[in-house]
């Protein structure tokens, strides 16, 4: 899709709107909004902020807690923008992105407690609507993982995921509900390589040492996904029985960045990935014995020390 080394980090001032405050906002009752961040955004007192150029425009939602965030406004504007110039020159049609962040300080937790169900709303951070006009709309309602977010749903967006479906290894899953999360996790492992090469440029770090600190926190997730469901190895995926696909492409998305599956792939700039087939790395991966003094956890994509907002 693009090469890890044509990313930058960019550094410029936007011009940033302030618009009239809110009373009350309304959305669309979308399943994998908890019912808690729906009451926030519809009666919170809002402050709107806007920053746009000719290709993208940012709707920015922020509480009487967490006003004049503009460096979160302006990096988030520049990452983005960055991103979708490099993801232009690999379509011919023009697509305009228009994004709509609601700054939630809410964060994802899970209850590692045995057959307890889990939800959209406990792990989901933003979706994008797909249709055939020419604005792709994409909502996220978290701060958490805001950026690292905003870079997979434009790839969805620019619609990259379907370069996937010669995936090999979707026989492996097609026993499996929510089967299409081989997809899914290529698209986060994507986003979340994207994300790792912004990160060493921020803090001058060796990409593989922060890919080794993604591995470790993801792991470790993992691992609760499978204590949770007594799954004695990562290839028992049948054993999920949830309605997020989510637990699914954790774990498969884990194996993609743990052994390089794509990164031939990667380095050749390609974008249909084809005769990659995971089902060995998945049964061979055993989960660690999992303790906690903690009923729930902030389940997360990314490590914590890396969710960065302003730099």
């Amino acid at each position: 899709m693009l090469l890890l080394e044509q990313i930058t980090l960019p550094k410029i001032k936007n011009k940033i709107y302030l618009n009239n405050t809110f009373g009350k906002i309304k959305i669309k009752n979308v399943d994998i909004i908890s019912k808690e961040i729906r009451i926030w955004i519809t009666s919170s007192q809002m402050y709107k902020y806007v920053c746009f150029n000719n290709n993208i425009i940012m709707h920015f939602y922020f509480d009487n807690n967490n006003i004049n965030n503009f460096d979160i406004i302006n990096n988030t504007f520049n990452i983005i923008n960055m991103i979708y110039e490099l993801f232009s020159q690999k379509i011919t049609k023009k697509i305009y992105i228009k994004y709509i962040f609601f700054c939630s300080d809410f964060k994802k937790y899970i209850s590692i407690k045995k057959n307890e169900k889990i939800k959209f709303e406990n792990v989901n951070t933003g979706y994008t609507i797909i249709d055939d006009k020419p604005i792709k709309y994409i909502v996220i309602f978290r701060k958490e993982e805001m950026i690292k977010v905003a870079i997979h749903e434009l790839i969805h967006a620019f619609e990259f995921d379907k370069n996937f479906s010669s995936l090999s290894c979707q026989r492996y899953f097609d026993k499996i509900k929510n089967a299409n999360y081989p997809f899914e996790a290529f698209t986060e492992y994507w986003a979340e390589m994207i994300y790792i090469k912004i990160l060493s440029l921020i803090y001058n770090k060796d990409i593989q040492t922060i890919i080794n600190d993604f591995l470790e926190h993801n792991k470790k997730m993992s691992d609760i996904i499978c204590y949770k469901f007594n799954m004695n190895n990562y290839g028992e995926l049948e054993k999920i029985n949830q309605e997020s696909g989510t637990y699914f492409y954790f774990i498969v998305k884990y194996i993609y960045m743990k052994y390089n599956i794509f990164k031939e792939d990667i380095d050749n700039n390609k974008c249909n990935i084809i005769n990659k087939n995971i089902s060995e790395y998945l049964i061979k991966e055993i989960p660690d014995n999992i303790s906690s003094d903690n009923d729930k956890i902030n389940f997360t994509m990314i490590p914590y020390k890396y969710d960065v907002m302003t730099f």
